[in-house]
């Protein structure tokens, strides 16, 4: 049984790395490993314009039941809103990278570095540089956020410090030089 989970798991990150291969090349691409276990693109903007918001390109503007959704919660969804709206980052090339061994990041390109850590900072969040990557801690075992000019990653899991996690997108970016998903060919 575990066996046919694995090549069930092995036959969809084969689609799915066949699919974001075929879409429009992204700088993101770059920055994943060849070698990842699982690959999987996503177009956020495609998938809130789906659920009554407004396409603004790159991003979207939240409307519809989403936006009474976000107006009912507390200040996180507030945040996570003026997060989604702002433009910083390309929703529209989001892609979760992860291996058989439990790791998983999220990972996107950045429309506008600048404007991504100035909104960082105006949620008094410290931002902290290591190995050309800036990055803001979010709690002592929440996942830290990454980015440089490119890129934004940040791992799926919290269960591990942030100095932990640092190597872990380290790693994974060190395997991104030796050949990434945009060297590879189908």
């Amino acid at each position: 049984m575990k066996n046919l989970k694995n090549y069930i798991l092995l036959a969809l990150a084969v689609v799915c790395l066949g699919l974001t291969s075929c879409s429009k090349k992204s700088k993101t691409l770059e920055y994943i490993p060849g070698d990842a276990d699982i690959v999987a693109g996503i177009n956020a903007v495609a998938l809130l314009e789906n659920a009554g918001c407004e396409n603004a390109g790159s991003t979207v503007k939240i409307a519809g039941p989403l936006a009474k959704l976000f107006n009912m919660g507390g200040s996180e969804t507030a945040l996570m809103r003026k997060f989604i709206e702002s433009e910083s980052v390309d929703l529209t090339g989001v892609f979760v990278i992860g291996s058989f061994t439990g790791d998983a990041y999220i990972m996107a390109s950045l429309s506008d570095a600048g404007k991504f850590e100035s909104f960082l900072k105006e949620q008094n969040l410290r931002v902290e540089h290591s190995g050309g990557f800036n990055y803001v801690r979010t709690g002592d075992y929440s996942p830290l956020i990454a980015w440089n000019d490119n890129i934004v990653v940040s791992p799926v899991s919290s269960y591990k410090d942030a100095d932990k996690q640092i190597i872990g997108i380290n790693d994974l970016l060190d395997r991104a030089e030796k050949g990434s998903l945009a060297d590879a060919g189908w």
